[in-house]
């Protein structure tokens, strides 16, 4: 026992040990320059220097990094995010993102925090809809601020003194203001009340931008301090998954994805593939590029831009890969790379007021940043060449990134033939949950879609009570139940 704490406590003072990268290129972010030839030493946590080899001092006991020309970017923010799985949570770290906003939450997204790996978690609490009065508002935002949300998410059926009075109380409670654009209001009305962002670009779809309306919205958004959060590439799967879901279900980051998720993706079961028919795949592009001519017109304003996927909430938008994507979007939209990376770096920290601690690489900020073969400002194709990621001061190379990402696909393999039971009935799901011991997500999402896709709430209550029974301490399945006996009564 004396040798195996002896053995704990050397491997603990082993991983906090200063580390230095040597033989590296710095891209700080708060201008397009580039330092070269740099190092930079990180210790507990934090970035503690970055200079020439011959301006700092690497202590005798750091672990030493050669970073053979390669180039320190911070990690990447995806400012608009759906977590539902655990396993979501690293697939954004080997990605290179190390924060996230998460926008639809309930308290039992505050444990996704102490993830082993995964990257620093905000969350907004439940969306927000029909709010009919100012009263409600202030009632709904005393209840998320004591219950610990970082912002608010603004949704749908909500009244303009409703609206006002959410904002300016969540601003009162210092929480962020995030939102869609109410489908009874108009986009005047939601730059009249100054959100802190606008949740999509595609939110101004849905109420009429007439010709000349654009730069009012330029400069509605500007005055009002209004930034958007881009979410370009959900809207461009949606349309590529109407044109050519085959295509779609054959990319391989898919293996990453929960299968119970997945399922809802098939052709037969896919919302977008169902209901919208391939004619109208010329009008999805035309509106893409209607956005995309709006973040350039935004950016060349002055008006924040800022990286967000959707991940998790529209199919083939996958945690973190998708990140990488929203970059190639932006710079398809106009943007340089530099601006690209703003767009996921400096600017979306500043946003979340957490610019003193992340998307900068300086002395004294936090050590999250990603260690790339190539320089994404020449090329931003380069953000995908990673060595490996920083997070919070633990260096992940990319076999240890790999290791957990083929850890993941491991795991969805196995409960494949879980999802496949379906077909047979709730009997067979559960004797499959049991033999391959599934995750109490993977049966939770499955009973979900037997209550609201299937319309079958025996077999879905059924479906429930059998994961509280095979993961007896897993507040998503007891939850989960309760709310459903709840919704009964």
């Amino acid at each position: 026992m004396k040798r195996l704490l002896f053995l704990l406590l050397l491997a603990a003072t082993l991983e906090a040990r200063p580390i230095a990268f040597t033989n590296v290129n710095v891209i700080p972010m708060m201008t397009d320059a580039v330092l070269h030839n740099q190092v930079v030493l990180v210790d507990d946590g934090k970035i503690v220097a970055v200079g020439k080899p011959e301006e700092v001092t690497i202590p005798a006991d750091a672990q030493r990094i050669d970073g053979e020309g390669g180039y320190i970017v911070p990690g990447l923010i995806d400012l608009h995010v759906h977590v539902s799985q655990p396993d979501d949570l690293p697939l954004y770290v080997a990605n290179g993102v190390t924060t996230v906003l998460n926008l639809s939450g309930d308290p039992g997204v505050f444990a996704l925090r102490n993830a082993p790996i995964g990257p620093r978690f905000l969350s907004s609490g439940p969306q927000l809809v029909k709010v009919e009065t100012a009263d409600r508002a202030r009632a709904i935002i005393d209840e998320e601020s004591r219950t610990g949300y970082d912002a608010i998410k603004i949704y749908n059926d909500i009244s303009l003194d409703a609206l006002h009075t959410l904002i300016q109380e969540a601003h009162a409670h210092g929480m962020l203001a995030v939102g869609h654009i109410p489908r009874n209001l108009r986009w005047q009305d939601m730059l009249a009340a100054r959100p802190d962002a606008i949740a999509h670009a595609e939110e101004f779809l849905y109420s009429p931008v007439l010709d000349g309306d654009d730069e009012k919205i330029v400069a509605g958004m500007k005055a009002g301090g209004i930034s958007l959060i881009t979410t370009l590439i959900a809207y461009d799967d949606i349309g590529r998954q109407v044109n050519d879901l085959e295509t779609l279900l054959a990319r391989g980051e898919n293996r990453y994805v929960n299968p119970s998720i997945r399922r809802m993706w098939q052709r037969g079961r896919n919302h977008y593939a169902n209901d919208f028919p391939t004619k109208r795949v010329p009008n999805f592009r035309r509106l893409l590029g209607f956005q995309k001519s709006l973040v350039k017109e935004l950016g060349a304003g002055s008006v924040p831009i800022l990286l967000g996927t959707d991940s998790g909430g529209v199919p083939f938008v996958v945690p973190g890969f998708a990140a990488i994507e929203e970059l190639h979007e932006l710079v398809s939209a106009g943007l340089t790379p530099y601006a690209a990376m703003r767009c996921a770096t400096i600017d979306a920290a500043h946003f979340l007021k957490k610019d003193s601690e992340i998307g900068t690489i300086e002395a004294g900020r936090s050590a999250d940043f990603i260690l790339l073969r190539g320089n994404p400002l020449a090329d931003i194709d380069n953000i995908s060449l990673r060595a490996g990621v920083m997070l919070r001061g633990r260096w992940l190379d990319n076999t240890a990134l790999h290791t957990e990402l083929d850890r993941i696909a491991a795991t969805n393999r196995t409960e494949e033939p879980v999802v496949k039971a379906m077909e047979k009935g709730v009997d067979a799901v559960i004797a499959a949950a049991r033999r391959n011991h599934a995750r109490d997500t993977t049966v939770n999402e499955l009973a979900y879609q037997l209550l609201y896709i299937d319309k079958n709430r025996s077999a879905a209550l059924k479906l429930f009570r059998a994961n509280v029974a095979m993961h007896p301490k897993s507040s998503v399945a007891r939850q989960s139940l309760e709310e459903v006996l709840k919704e009964a009564r």
